[in-house]
């Protein structure tokens, strides 16, 4: 998946690329990685308020 003008770096276009160690963010242009997380945790507001 390609992404334009996304990088932080440059405003270049990124691609999605896989290895190993997983996801990652990589530009086209610059070269500038930037790791993927696994799983992101949503935490709504009643678990919060729960946990007061």
């Amino acid at each position: 998946m390609i992404v334009y003008k996304s990088c932080i770096r440059c405003n270049g276009d990124i691609h999605l690329k896989e290895d190993q160690y997983g996801q990652f963010l990589y530009c086209l242009q610059c070269g500038a990685t930037t790791d993927v997380p696994r799983r992101i945790d949503v935490v709504g507001a009643e678990a919060l308020a729960n946990i007061a």
